[in-house]
């Protein structure tokens, strides 16, 4: 008597979702979790048949008597279901389960019915999905980034100009991408507001720069495409413009216009009390990032 009752003790306060069946697969013992996996009371298992229990269990029915028939067990056996599962975060409703079958036998090694253990691994398959998720947007950003790398590494050092010059010119805009990046880093890649990346970049000109405009939220291709795009704007005004002269000034503003149908991107630099500049004669690298810059950014722009 003490036997039979520290077993139903097993079952009924087992972690694990478990269940004891007979030669004709009605539940002979029903742990509490498994209980609440079916949605149905201890009570309501004990003497009925697996498919009048559960009636999903169709794909469980065959190998549960196989395995009655053959001695072998499943060791693992996953499925899935969508019985009642009220996690809102977790829009598909289903529910994953792992399961591990083996055959009961007496004394002399005769099957005399079937064991039965299961695991709610739901939260492991989210986990798993998210990871893959994650892994995928990796390798899409490393792959946006390097090509972004490529450009401005070909076109940095093409040219006549000396080594030493594409040399630092390239340093320099790998910093401006470097510097978009930690950005990116601080929101966990879900965007840099436009502010943010202005003053980054235009850091070591702060007292010569005022900036203001609509908060705005770029994303990470954006972002690292306006951050070359400042740069150039701060590294041309340096060298040959407002920057270049300790009472120049550079005024940045930005705004959103609204359209019929969609908003255009609209941004300002204007210099004030530089030198006289002339239009350049050719057209650099420079030149041609913000003019690749301002056509594509309105599909990179969102409002904050």
């Amino acid at each position: 008597m003490q036997e039979k009752f520290l077993l139903e003790m097993l079952y009924r306060q087992a972690p694990l979702g478990m269940a004891l069946f007979d030669l004709d697969l009605r539940y002979m013992q029903v742990s509490e979790t498994l209980a609440v996996m079916n949605h149905k009371s201890i009570e309501t298992h004990i003497g009925r048949h697996l498919l009048e229990v559960y009636p999903d269990g169709t794909v469980l029915e065959p190998i549960y008597r196989q395995i009655l028939r053959t001695g072998i067990p499943v060791d693992e056996f996953e499925m899935q279901d969508q019985l009642g599962l009220e996690d809102e975060s977790y829009p598909t409703k289903t529910r994953h389960f792992r399961g591990q079958f083996y055959p009961v036998r007496d004394p002399i090694g005769k099957i005399i019915g079937l064991s039965t253990i299961w695991q709610d691994i739901t939260a492991a398959k989210r986990a798993e999905a998210n990871q893959r998720l994650l892994n995928m947007e990796l390798i899409h950003r490393t792959k946006n980034l390097l090509a972004i790398v490529h450009v401005v590494t070909a076109r940095s050092l093409a040219g006549d100009q000396p080594i030493a010059q594409a040399r630092q010119s390239l340093l320099d805009r790998l910093d401006a991408i470097t510097r978009a990046c930690t950005s990116l880093t601080e929101t966990s890649w879900q965007g840099v507001p436009l502010s943010r990346l202005i003053a980054r970049e235009c850091e070591e000109h702060k007292g010569a720069i005022d900036c203001d405009g609509t908060a705005i939220l770029l994303n990470a291709g954006a972002a690292q495409s306006f951050a070359l795009m400042i740069h150039e704007l701060a590294t041309n005004a340096t060298k040959y413009g407002a920057l270049s002269v300790p009472e120049g000034r550079v005024s940045i503003r930005w705004r959103l216009i609204e359209g019929e149908s969609s908003q255009r991107f609209h941004l300002r630099w204007q210099e004030s009390n530089g030198p006289k500049v002339c239009p350049p004669k050719t057209r650099g690298f420079g030149h041609t990032l913000l003019q690749r810059i301002m056509s594509d950014g309105d599909a990179y722009i969102a409002t904050v």
